[in-house]
């Protein structure tokens, strides 16, 4: 397992792929967190979130943590794209089966394979904090904001709750990414139907509120914003924890079952 962590990582580091998600990861947290700051300075307050942020408020001592969690569906389709072209380019470049040949045990290059992919969702997480505390502090001295809160026992203790919760979340969406590279074994469709999922699943969220708790994706951005108001955030993880195992499971069998070269 060692070997195929070491392997993917080579992989993951090439300049195209690393810069590329780094990239965008800075850039989706100066996006969301400028467009928080602007939005929250007009009559009624940031819409971006709810309920809506306003600039008086924005000194408070959760905001930065508030900040770090709205980027969870944003990150989370980047991962969900990450990790699918990563793996459908593996049946891609035919470099599985050459692995496969030298490494017969299919289970030993997942758990390898998902351990790196992990890590670097985790690593991409831990950017995208430290991106939005950056942009906040910039946004903040630019519109007067007084940050003295952010910095006390409470700002910081939800920052590092923020932060974690939506790595978990990440780790959710980058298991499904994953499960359909695996099932699909293309990165076109894999993230083309991971991502039509996510649109689909938002409108039937939006038009039937009551299916939240059992949707995937609301699922997850429920636990990165520490539970809603009609579920908490165990329930919430316990319910996530649940569907991403199904789907590993249902991946994994598919994949030790298959011949990598159909």
């Amino acid at each position: 397992m060692i070997g195929t962590f070491t392997a993917t990582w080579i992989k993951l580091t090439r300049p195209l792929l690393l810069l590329a998600a780094t990239g965008a990861t800075i850039g989706f947290a100066v996006m969301v967190t400028v467009g928080t700051f602007l939005t929250a300075a007009r009559p009624g307050g940031s819409r971006l979130s709810d309920p809506p942020m306003l600039l008086a408020t924005m000194g408070g001592a959760t905001v930065p943590g508030d900040l770090i969690s709205r980027m969870v569906m944003v990150l989370g389709a980047l991962t969900l794209t990450v990790c699918a072209a990563h793996v459908a380019g593996e049946y891609r470049t035919g470099t599985l089966s050459i692995q496969l040949v030298r490494q017969p045990q299919r289970g030993t290059w997942l758990a390898g394979t998902s351990l790196a992919l992990a890590t670097l969702v985790v690593a991409l997480a831990l950017v995208a904090a430290t991106a939005v505390l950056a942009t906040a502090h910039l946004a903040a001295a630019r519109y007067s904001v007084d940050t003295a809160a952010w910095r006390q026992t409470r700002g910081w203790a939800s920052v590092a709750s923020s932060t974690g919760l939506m790595t978990l979340a990440l780790l959710g969406f980058a298991v499904l990414g994953t499960a359909l590279a695996l099932v699909l074994r293309s990165a076109i469709a894999a993230i083309g139907s991971g991502l039509v999922y996510g649109l689909v699943e938002g409108l039937i969220a939006a038009v039937f509120p009551a299916t939240s708790g059992i949707l995937p994706g609301q699922l997850l951005s429920a636990v990165a914003f520490g539970g809603t108001d009609t579920t908490t955030t165990a329930t919430a993880a316990l319910w996530a924890a649940a569907v991403t195992a199904a789907a590993a499971a249902a991946a994994t069998v598919v994949f030790l079952r298959r011949d990598v070269t159909e």
